[in-house]
């Protein structure tokens, strides 16, 4: 028999903690929406990180079950005035952990115009086709600008 050697392994727990938990006033028939009419998500955020109101641009994700019902909201990045670093490996360690089927992402742009950027289009994406893989559906990206957002689903990005 070979000599044996200690060595030292690093057990991990992994937990999802609740930060805070809110009530807000959404339309009663969310679920019927299906959190996926833009004019919905766009009301949601705003209440929930008042994207509306940021002069950094914040990039968030609100993560929903099979049936569509929000089970977790979660800040993703705070960035400058023009940019946010995005870490899709982030959003996804967030979505498993509340055990999410789908997710909504949203930024705001601190200019008040919701146009896309060739950024976010391939950001968007990418998330798009992890998410594929992972069986985490990307329902839409929502860009909030002043009294104004732009839904990528809609535009036909992903």
């Amino acid at each position: 028999m070979e000599d044996m050697k200690n060595i030292r392994i690093t057990k991990w727990n992994v937990e999802l903690v609740k930060e805070e938990s809110k009530m807000y006033s959404v339309p009663k028939d969310i679920s019927k929406l299906m959190i996926s009419s833009c004019n919905v998500v766009a009301d949601v955020v705003n209440k929930v990180f008042k994207l509306d109101r940021q002069t950094d641009e914040h990039f968030v994700m609100l993560a929903l079950d099979n049936k569509n019902k929000i089970v977790g909201a979660f800040t993703i990045t705070v960035g400058t005035i023009d940019s946010s670093l995005v870490n899709t490996r982030g959003i996804f360690q967030k979505a498993l952990l509340c055990n999410a089927s789908k997710i909504i992402l949203a930024h705001n742009h601190p200019s008040g115009i919701s146009d896309p950027s060739k950024d976010d289009v391939k950001v968007t994406r990418n998330i798009a086709e992890c998410g594929d893989l992972l069986g985490i559906k990307l329902l839409d990206h929502i860009i909030i600008g002043d009294e104004e957002y732009t839904s990528l689903k809609s535009r036909g990005v992903f």
